[in-house]
């Protein structure tokens, strides 16, 4: 799996089938409706655990963000298993995504450093003999960082920073992802299991 992909596998649980006395049947059902679960409740926690390193709107996650379900045997005990692909693809964002000050520059030719909080409690101040803003000139009224790459005026480039596959691939925020998902995936597989059991007596449970 490449680096900007965060998987789930849901199979047929045995400790759950035993517990409940179901049936493969009713067990594969369970599983459909928790692979059905995980694409509409997957990407908020991925989001909000994103959200916990990085001063990155929801938004922009949600944007980055494909969805690919498959189905694959595995040869050695012959289980067959449901699995979610969560794949983030996007571009390099500028500082103004990320809490930049100022937004503009300065009235009177004021100087100022512009800084940026990419991480959450971790504001940055970029070098500033080399870094300036300016309006891009595309209509809009956003002021973006560029930096000067010598002592000339030009040539100039617009400073950027990492991408949202870029921060899913932080260890820190992988392995919390991971660690998310697979507790909840577990969780909704025996809340799915066990009403599809109740329902199958004919009993309607709230739960």
């Amino acid at each position: 799996m490449g680096n900007n992909i965060i998987s789930v596998n849901i199979e047929n649980n045995e400790e759950i089938m035993r517990a409940l006395c179901l049936t493969e049947a009713q067990m594969k059902k369970a599983v459909k409706r928790t692979v059905s679960d995980l694409k509409q409740r997957a990407p908020g926690w991925i989001s909000k655990e994103v959200m916990e390193e990085y001063n990155i709107k929801k938004k922009d996650i949600k944007e980055a963000l494909k969805i690919k379900s498959r189905a694959t045997t595995v040869e050695i005990s012959g289980v067959k298993v449901d699995s979610l692909d969560f794949i983030y693809k996007g571009r390099l964002p500028t500082l103004s995504h990320f809490k930049m000050k100022p937004n503009r520059p300065y009235k009177h030719n004021r100087k100022y450093i512009v800084s940026a909080e990419i991480k959450k409690g971790n504001r940055v101040q970029m070098e500033t003999k080399h870094t300036f803003l300016q309006n891009p000139g595309n209509g809009g009224e956003r002021y973006l960082p560029f930096q000067r790459k010598g002592d000339a005026r030009y040539p100039i480039d617009v400073i950027r920073t990492v991408s949202t596959p870029q921060m899913i691939t932080n260890d820190k925020v992988r392995d919390q992802i991971q660690q998310r998902i697979n507790h909840e995936a577990l969780e909704r597989l025996m809340h799915n299991a066990d009403k599809i059991f109740w329902e199958d007596l004919g009993v309607v449970r709230e739960i």
